[in-house]
């Protein structure tokens, strides 16, 4: 296995570490968002972090697709916001397939059952899939 350097990223996976989930969580509180309102939002919530790991992750889940990112001309350069999008399909995918690998095709059911009542959008959009179509 090639060893990566100080400051490569690896490769974008199917899961996200906690501290991902967290910092995914507080952009979709937020809504738009810089580093500085994520560090913040997650130091309120008992979780603080130094500005550059918050910067980093951002930018992770920017190049994984979780987030749309924004310049903003501002006194003395530019800042990046972000914002929470719907996700990349193929990291969808990528996460499905491995719980399938794990659990089998049963896990499905399960994970539905834990999310509780779907809408009947979620349930016409799921029958689509099962059929074959998008």
């Amino acid at each position: 296995m090639p060893r990566r350097g100080k400051g490569d990223v690896p490769p974008a996976g199917p899961v996200l570490t906690g501290f991902e989930s967290e910092v995914l969580s507080a952009v979709r509180r937020i809504g738009n968002a810089g580093a500085a309102e994520v560090r913040s939002a997650l130091a309120e919530g008992g979780h603080p972090h130094p500005y550059t790991t918050v910067a980093s992750a951002l930018q992770r889940l920017h190049r994984r697709g979780l987030l749309r990112r924004d310049r903003e001309r501002v006194q003395g350069g530019l800042r990046y916001t972000f914002r929470a999008t719907d996700g990349d399909e193929g990291f969808y995918e990528s996460f499905l397939d491995r719980i399938t690998e794990a659990f089998g095709e049963g896990a499905y059911v399960r994970l539905f059952d834990a999310m509780g009542r779907p809408s009947d959008e979620d349930i016409e959009r799921l029958r689509k899939r099962v059929e074959g179509g998008s």
